[in-house]
């Protein structure tokens, strides 16, 4: 896709704003701040624009929250205002830098997903004898920015596009230039695009053609091919271009042993569900069913989470467990 494509004039027309503000606002309509936006449409749209237009938007009204999914993250949540300069800028730039992406990148893309990465996992299984899992230690937190902006101007031709990543890159650390805000739009999209280079030099390079990445998770598929000097041909490349560490816990194992990646353990042509992913999912459960008990959600709003978190496990062999779950929390 040519860089052109990432165009300020198509960033700010007025359509694509409009659609921004629906984007950001959806399921969301309820809070405060979307109210009050809403309330004065046109002039907050057109206060917006120009403040795109002539970079004096501002960027970093955060505020944090944690979470317990089955890890404990801290979320940054950007000021609605920001989140529609996001979801405007990603409108266009987006497809540029998806472009670049490797066929199989699943996070975070269009007709990609968790559930195809575990299912061309499991198909890759049954023809290679031995993996290679591995992920980046602390990995959004130690993206780092001047790597990132040299990135990004290697793709985005316009001037304004490339200030106003920049200046959204420069509203977060972690620690000094390093860091990209969990939550953030534009952060899923800067994090895969971040690793784009290694996925072309791991391919390209490395002969490790069986290669799937969901975000930071990453899993070669070989047979005689030295994973060890693999492993460590990766942490060298990680270290000096992207100033990343792989967790000291990568994994090298053979297929037919299982291959725990994103909530499932991976086995040749099947899935089964992971012990975490049970406990994660039974927590889920209870609390629905306790919120309805306490009038908190509807019995419409009950079935429909039920059915959500069915949706997520129908492709794992486990109708078994599931059944016996939907019996414990008297939930059909």
């Amino acid at each position: 896709m040519n860089q052109s494509a990432c165009a300020m004039e198509a960033v700010l027309e007025w359509d694509n704003l409009m659609n921004a503000f629906h984007n950001a606002a959806k399921g969301k309509a309820d809070r405060k701040e979307v109210i009050a936006f809403r309330k004065n449409l046109d002039r907050n749209i057109f206060a917006l624009q120009k403040d795109l237009e002539n970079l004096t938007m501002a960027f970093g009204r955060y505020s944090f929250f944690r979470i317990h999914d089955p890890k404990t993250r801290d979320i940054c949540a950007a000021a609605f205002r920001e989140r529609v300069a996001h979801h405007a800028l990603i409108n266009v730039c987006g497809p540029v830098l998806d472009h670049c992406q490797i066929r199989h990148s699943y996070a975070c893309r269009k007709g990609k997903g968790q559930h195809r990465a575990l299912k061309t996992a499991s198909q890759w299984a049954c023809h290679h004898e031995f993996f290679l899992k591995m992920d980046v230690a602390r990995f959004f937190d130690t993206v780092d920015h001047a790597v990132l902006k040299k990135m990004l101007a290697g793709k985005i031709r316009d001037a304004k596009a490339r200030a106003l990543f920049s200046k959204i890159i420069d509203s977060y650390e972690s620690v000094p230039g390093k860091g990209l805000p969990l939550g953030n739009l534009t952060s899923q999209y800067f994090a895969n695009f971040y690793l784009t280079g290694f996925d072309h030099w791991i391919i390209q390079s490395t002969g490790a053609g069986r290669y799937l990445r969901y975000m930071d998770d990453m899993v070669v598929f070989a047979d005689r091919l030295d994973l060890k000097k693999l492993s460590n041909e990766i942490e060298y490349y990680l270290d000096a271009n992207l100033k990343l560490r792989l967790k000291p816990n990568h994994q090298i194992n053979r297929t037919e042993n299982g291959l725990g990646f994103l909530g499932a353990v991976v086995y040749p042509g099947r899935l089964r569900l992971s012990q975490a992913a049970k406990r994660r999912v039974s927590r889920k459960f209870k609390a629905r069913e306790t919120a309805f008990q306490k009038e908190i959600i509807s019995e419409k709003d009950l079935a429909h989470g039920v059915q959500s978190l069915w949706a997520g496990l129908c492709h794992t062999q486990s109708r078994g467990w599931r059944k016996n779950l939907a019996v414990k929390s008297r939930i059909a």
